[in-house]
């Protein structure tokens, strides 16, 4: 999982290089990241149609959705 801008986002291709909005499926949302193969950013699209998920950091660092 990647935090952007308190957005959520999922891994969707095993290699890296696709990652779209934790709410993809529920809400239909557009946001998405695009990587190349060295790792670096060459996409995005940071519109969401949802407000951001909640978190809470617990002691050891971890973050917990709520």
């Amino acid at each position: 999982m990647l935090i952007v801008q308190k957005y959520t986002f999922a891994q969707t291709t095993n290699d890296g290089r696709y990652w779209n909005c934790s709410k993809k499926l529920s809400n239909k949302c557009p946001a998405k990241l695009r990587f190349d193969s060295s790792g670096r950013l060459v996409h995005y699209e940071l519109k969401h149609n949802h407000l951001p998920p909640q978190f809470y950091r617990d002691s050891c660092g971890k973050y917990v959705k709520l």
